[in-house]
């Protein structure tokens, strides 16, 4: 069913009302809550409101929303022995691609999710006060995906990773509540957590964003990490 901009929408498992705002990648429909969430939503998750309970609105179709170059999203295949013995959480890893010289030309982002729970998520990255893309996609259980790239001037220039995370319920019942982070990249930081990543099985610089206790208890918001 194609969903136009500002159809007024309920959430199937939750009974929640909001309108579609943009329409996003894998099947996900961003919807606006009355109470003020924005929300990725699968399409088979909402259904529409009838027009006559609509009032006076009127959805309009429109381009849905335009990010600037945004950044193409490539699952990778696992071909690892590494074995998940107690998960960790989610974890963001920067691997580094060198030029000719030798030298970091930019790093290749991979979101790492080593628990039994998919998941969805928004990544935004901001240098300074400009961001420079933002990207969405879902992640699933025990995998990485690709999911952007930092230049490595970049870092210099008060670069800020910015992630929101919603679990997938089980049997098609929407999404948990929405979890939100920011990582600021400092490089002194930055270049001291160089460690073998989970999957990647290579020297990568690894940050851990939620771990498994923070996953499991699923608060509406969290809190900045401490050192970060």
């Amino acid at each position: 069913m194609l969903f136009a901009i500002g159809t007024k929408v309920r959430l199937k498992h939750t009974g929640d009302i909001g309108e579609v705002a943009a329409w996003l990648d894998h099947d996900l429909i961003e919807v606006r809550l009355f109470d003020g969430d924005v929300i990725p939503v699968l399409q088979s998750a909402i259904e529409r409101i009838a027009q006559e309970s609509q009032g006076s609105s009127t959805a309009r179709f429109v381009p849905g929303k335009q990010k600037a170059e945004p950044l193409p999203l490539q699952t990778l295949p696992t071909q690892s022995q590494y074995v998940v013995l107690k998960p960790v959480g989610l974890q963001m890893a920067f691997d580094p691609v060198l030029n000719a010289d030798g030298l970091p030309d930019y790093y290749r982002l991979f979101l790492v999710n080593d628990t039994t729970r998919n998941y969805l998520y928004q990544l935004t990255l901001s240098v300074g006060d400009h961001q420079v893309w933002n990207t969405q996609g879902k992640l699933t259980p025990r995998s990485m995906i690709e999911a952007g790239s930092l230049k490595y001037h970049e870092l210099n220039h008060a670069a800020t990773v910015a992630i929101q995370l919603w679990r997938l319920l089980p049997d098609g019942k929407g999404t948990g509540r929405r979890m939100e982070r920011q990582v600021k990249l400092r490089p002194a930081q930055f270049f001291s957590k160089l460690t073998t990543a989970p999957y990647l099985n290579r020297q990568v610089y690894l940050y851990s964003i939620f771990t498994e206790k923070e996953l499991l208890e699923s608060p509406r918001l969290l809190l900045p990490p401490k050192n970060h």
